[in-house]
């Protein structure tokens, strides 16, 4: 509640990103496990949080919100190491050590407590941190002898206060395998060539990662890459204990039934629901990763190394990228603005132009846009949707009130030209009704010049008859002129 009621504050003061980390179901999955029913009960109240932020944004009068919901991981169901093998991770290491002929002067390590507990103490001031006091791991590890564990959820860290020759290595990752019965044990040589050592054998990483993690991992390349890079990490230990590997049973080194920062399929995926048209970083591969959505951000703040001055909203503007001038087929979109008038009653060319955006046209009929109007702040919507969608335009307003212009507009990024504008005939004995008028422009695609018209027709029937009967007329595509491909689009006001 009181992240959400910070984000609605953050709403009204109009700032350009807004983060949001809801830890609920995250906590209770650790606790029970990703499958539990508490888990999954958790996840109705932060889909409630999510609905009343949306609501706020959609109403902030500073700014134009998108709203981006993504998980930075999954979860892996696990079983506590201490609870399958019935002693803890460090006692384990102990045993094979001193089984391998090295002397271990350790004492039992108190079993540390499960990660919600630690995020426990950000939340409840001086009380609740006096009640579960800071662990730091590893001060209690067998740090009077040869190593040092520390499990951090599915990954632990076997550090050891002397260099081991690289046979001795081998043999201790083979037996920390075969009789602690961890799931994936990873050590690097000399040249840092990373091994994995599972029930199947040794493997050398990230050639043989497959072997290791499945050929069916969702991920298998990216994930033997950050199981190297962890190797490579200056704080790591000689030894990297996984709680996962293909084919045996998951585990955490802590007392958890739900972990994640392995490399388990159910760690690794996530999802993220975004716009269609979301500015994202393109970096050439059919998955996100948070890093991505971070950098995005930045590049929208520009403050990322190839930022560009973004604008309010997050949006770039036109799609040029998508436009070839050998392309044989067109794509024309014809919509009613309506002032460029949203359902919740804001008036917004560039959210308008958005929306056209998405259906990536080459040429697009408008009708009632606004010059100069009040209601719209004055603002001449044609040039400004035009601006957005980087393309040419000719409007033609059919009504003027005083200074006040109101009509019908084509646009596109080809070659246009206009040919004709004109108002169409009303009903002479109803001289109050809206007057109506059509546009007429030439677009040329690979040498083919294409007619297109845009109208909008009036409300009654007598009125719509005789504006018809105009159009089908000499004026307009009965003319001499109107040869070749051509288009009537508008809106005809007909049920």
């Amino acid at each position: 509640e009181l992240v959400t009621i910070g984000v609605k504050i953050d709403l009204a003061r109009g700032l350009p990103v807004i983060h949001v980390n809801f830890l609920g179901y995250d906590e209770q999955a650790h606790r029970r496990g990703p499958s539990s029913l508490f888990a999954h009960w958790t996840l109705k109240g932060i889909d409630d949080a999510i609905a009343r932020i949306w609501r706020a944004a959609q109403l902030s009068n500073r700014r134009h919100y998108d709203v981006w919901v993504y998980s930075d991981h999954g979860q892996q169901a696990v079983k506590p190491y201490e609870k399958l093998y019935q002693c803890s991770i460090d006692e384990a290491v102990a045993r094979v050590f001193k089984q391998s002929g090295l002397v271990v002067e350790s004492k039992d390590a108190e079993q540390p407590r499960g990660i919600q507990t630690q995020r426990l103490r950000m939340l409840g001031g001086d009380k609740i941190q006096r009640l579960l006091p800071a662990q730091v791991p590893g001060a209690n590890s067998n740090t009077a002898g040869l190593v040092t564990v520390v499990g951090i959820g599915p990954v632990a860290f076997v550090y050891c206060k002397q260099n081991l020759p690289a046979a001795t290595s081998s043999i201790l990752a083979q037996a920390l395998v075969a009789k602690a019965k961890v799931p994936m044990v990873l050590t690097q040589d000399e040249v840092q060539q990373v091994y994995a050592w599972t029930t199947a054998g040794r493997f050398m990483l990230p050639q043989q990662a497959a072997g290791v993690l499945g050929p069916e991992h969702p991920y298998l390349v990216e994930a033997a890459a950050e199981l190297v890079a962890l190797c490579h990490h200056a704080d790591s230990g000689e030894f990297i204990l996984c709680g996962w590997s293909a084919g045996a049973k998951a585990c955490s080194f802590t007392l958890e039934n739900g972990a994640h920062g392995g490399a388990g399929p159910e760690e690794t995926s996530a999802f993220a629901l975004l716009p269609a048209d979301a500015p994202l970083i393109n970096k050439n591969r059919d998955f996100l990763s948070p890093a991505d959505l971070r950098e995005t951000a930045l590049h929208f703040l520009g403050r990322s190394a190839d930022s560009v001055n973004a604008e309010s909203n997050g949006w770039q503007g036109g799609a040029e990228s998508s436009r070839s001038n050998e392309q044989t087929s067109l794509r024309i979109v014809t919509y009613n603005v309506h002032g460029c008038l949203g359902m919740d009653g804001r008036v917004s060319a560039r959210r308008l132009a958005r929306v056209i955006a998405r259906c990536n046209p080459d040429v697009v009929a408008l009708q009632e846009l606004d010059l100069g109007r009040a209601r719209s702040e004055g603002l001449d919507q044609a040039q400004l949707i035009a601006g957005y969608l980087e393309m040419e335009f000719h409007f033609h307003p059919a009504m003027h009130i005083e200074k006040e212009q109101f009509g019908d507009a084509i646009l596109s990024w080809l070659p246009m030209k206009l040919v004709k504008v004109g108002v169409l005939p009303g009903l002479p004995d109803k001289p109050q009704l809206e007057p109506r008028g059509a546009i007429w422009v030439e677009i040329e695609l690979n040498g083919t010049k294409l007619q297109v018209m845009n109208t909008h027709l009036g409300l009654s029937l007598r009125e719509r008859q005789l504006q018809t009967a105009a159009l089908l007329g000499p004026e307009w595509l009965g003319h001499s002129a109107c040869e070749g491909p051509t288009v009537l689009c508008g809106d005809f006001n007909a049920l």
